[in-house]
């Protein structure tokens, strides 16, 4: 009997032992880096916006896209200037297209919520216009991660065109 008593006690302190770590661990992780005052727990490391390809408008390209990557390119356009453009994969709907400026793209990347100048997601075939409402960069986003099943995202090949729009 006397044996179980000092099993019983062992266990109760071992507990209060687990206790006493698990809240010196909580306090030490609040508290910031383990020193004296506040801290804030450090943030996910940010994406960061890749290198890519400056190109120039008119643009009427061919692009190869791998499975399961992304390709991007940038242009950098004058303020107020309105443009048209298409894509068109040579088979199938898979791709998701995006045009973004600078803090949209690192919204984009780092999978938080965005507001894009044209997009669309998985139709094979899509035309747009806009407007460029700064003078600077914007960022073009042919996406072939397969987000939908409609089919396997293989590799695809886009048709892109993009002009400034004239007068009719």
């Amino acid at each position: 009997m006397g044996e179980t008593m000092g099993i019983k006690i062992r266990n109760r302190l071992a507990i209060a032992i687990l206790c006493a770590v698990a809240v010196a661990i909580v306090v030490f992780i609040l508290s910031g880096t383990g020193g004296g005052g506040g801290g804030t727990i450090p943030p996910i490391e940010e994406r960061n916006i890749p290198d890519m390809p400056l190109l120039k408008i008119p643009i009427s390209e061919i692009f190869e896209v791998g499975t399961e990557t992304t390709f991007f390119f940038k242009v950098n356009l004058p303020s107020n200037m309105t443009l048209e453009g298409s894509y068109k994969e040579a088979s199938g709907m898979c791709v998701n297209f995006f045009i973004l400026n600078e803090t949209n793209m690192r919204n984009w990347l780092n999978d938080r919520s965005y507001s894009a100048y044209a997009s669309a997601m998985s139709v094979g075939r899509y035309n747009f216009t806009f407007t460029t409402d700064y003078g600077g960069t914007y960022y073009f986003v042919i996406d072939n991660r397969e987000k939908f099943v409609h089919e396997p995202c293989q590799k695809k090949v886009v048709i892109f065109k993009l002009n400034e729009k004239t007068s009719r």
